[in-house]
This record gives structure tokens, C-alpha cells and sequence, in this order.
């Protein structure tokens, strides 16, 4: 990860190069320029949390199994007859 920070920065190193010899406009210049800080900020964080990152995917998945818990727990009402006490 550390790779993709010094990528991300060399690209707004050239960035700002192109924006000086007036290669690019202040607005392009803008745009871009918020994108890579936005995508720096992310590797940074996940550099800072990378166990944040993997319970992340695992959530995204669903849990371990890839199942999703919620429609497991309506199953299992569902079999035991449904609503409540």
C-alpha cells in the first residue's frame, strides 16, 4: 500500500508541474487534483487500520460464509413458526 501513496503522490507531483507550466487548467487542475487527494486519504487510513479493512470485506460478504445473517435469523423464525412468544 505504501506503493499506491507514493504512486498517488507522484501523480500530484506532476499535477502540480502541468498546472505551473500552464499545460492544464485551474479547473481540470481542481477536479484532479481532489480526486487523488480523496484517493490518498483512503490508503492512508487503511494504511493506519488495516484490520479495519479486512472486517470491512468480511462485512461486505456477509460474514465468513458469505451468508447473510438477517435472512439466516428469518429462516430459523420461519421454522419455529414465526412471530414472537
Amino acid at each position: 500500500m505504501a506503493h499506491e501513496a507514493d504512486a498517488i503522490t507522484e501523480e500530484l507531483r506532476q499535477l502540480y508541474l502541468m498546472l505551473e507550466a500552464k499545460q492544464i487548467a485551474e479547473a481540470d487542475f481542481d477536479a484532479r487534483e481532489g480526486e487523488l487527494l480523496d484517493r490518498l486519504d483512503r490508503v492512508r487510513e487503511r494504511e493506519a487500520n488495516p484490520t479495519d479493512e479486512a472486517e470491512d470485506a468480511e462485512e461486505d460478504q456477509g460474514g465468513e460464509d458469505g451468508s447473510d445473517d438477517e435472512e439466516k435469523d428469518e429462516e430459523d423464525d420461519d421454522a419455529d413458526g414465526g412471530g414472537g412468544a
